[in-house]
């Protein structure tokens, strides 16, 4: 029998605003059931903002298909999935199935992709692929969790994130041919993540703290070659835009490498990057300020793909319903 309809919960974590007393009183705070919903969207350089699904989950990272079209999404839940979404038609599929899975990447051919998992226990990397038949393979095999960061353009190489209990976080890659011997990129005492390979494959943009704060940095890759520090994040602190290196969104490139975006403290900042034989990268500028993105990805025609959380509607009353349990299961007069 239905107790009570309209009890505010968080729908990805299963979290439900009602508790029951010993002595048989129910107590519930009435609200939406996605009170801590997420929303895919598009905006436009100038700010414009349109759905890009009518879903509303608890979404994560986002990583946009070569199509333009075909959207990976990392759904935070009891345990965290992907899904494939379709933007065209504005619908979801869902491609993991239990322990925690996130960080999605696309492999250039647009059919296989790169992801982090939990299932055999580490977070290690696994390949999937939307073929129909095709199975999951674990690509790498450490005691120390990863996390993916990119795939490059010409498919030979996935770079990621490992976690070390001296370093922190350092930059690895893993060849996709040949023996697959993983080699580290960016390995210092400083926290290095969420790595980005230019279109072009000759830059890597990473975070990192050697400073102080954390910052994005680009070097040559393959190396050795230039580096530099591409952002400017001094008076984040004061202003209480920084809450340390993983809210610095993932650095991402236009297509034609002469851009890198990234968001921080609710700005995703632009980068422009001049080509030649050096690394030519002007002062960030704004784009544009949406609060509660938590991933995003470059689209064509001036436009991006973001995930964010929405304002939860605030919980106004309590309502109790004293001996509310003796009633349960009686016959209605």
């Amino acid at each position: 029998m239905t107790v009570a309809e309209e009890v505010a919960a968080e729908n990805g974590r299963g979290r439900v605003h009602y508790a029951i007393s010993r002595a048989g009183s129910l107590a519930l705070a009435p609200g939406p059931f996605n009170q801590y919903a997420g929303e895919l969207a598009w905006v436009t350089r100038d700010g414009r903002q349109t759905p890009a699904s009518a879903e509303r989950r608890g979404y994560g990272g986002v990583a946009l298909n070569p199509d333009g079209v075909r959207a990976l999404v990392h759904v935070r839940a009891s345990d965290d999935d992907l899904w494939l979404v379709d933007l065209e038609r504005d619908v979801p599929t869902r491609i993991t199935f239990g322990h925690e899975n996130w960080a999605p990447v696309w492999a250039p051919d647009g059919r296989r992709f790169a992801w982090a998992s939990d299932r055999d226990g580490t977070f290690s990397l696994y390949l999937g692929s939307l073929d129909t038949g095709a199975g999951i393979e674990r690509l790498t095999t450490s005691e120390k969790d990863q996390e993916v960061g990119d795939w490059s353009r010409d498919g030979r190489h996935i770079f990621y994130t490992e976690e070390d209990p001296t370093n922190r976080g350092d930059i690895w890659t893993l060849a996709m041919d040949g023996d697959r011997p993983p080699r580290a990129v960016v390995r210092t005492a400083f926290d290095e993540r969420t790595p980005a390979l230019s279109p072009d494959g000759r830059w890597l943009a990473y975070a990192s703290d050697e400073t102080g704060r954390p910052e994005i940095f680009v070097q040559a890759f393959p190396g050795p070659g230039q580096r530099r520090q591409v952002s400017d994040q001094k008076g984040a602190d004061s202003a209480g835009l920084w809450r340390g290196i993983r809210s610095l969104s993932m650095p991402r490139w236009s297509p034609d490498a002469r851009e890198l975006f990234y968001w921080t403290g609710g700005r995703l900042m632009s980068v422009s990057i001049s080509p030649g034989p050096g690394l030519e990268a002007k002062a960030p500028s704004l784009v544009l300020e949406r609060d509660g993105v938590v991933g995003f990805d470059v689209a064509p025609h001036e436009r991006f793909l973001i995930a964010h959380d929405l304002t939860p509607a605030p919980l106004l009353r309590v309502v109790v319903a004293l001996g509310a349990a003796a009633q349960i299961g009686r016959k209605a007069p």
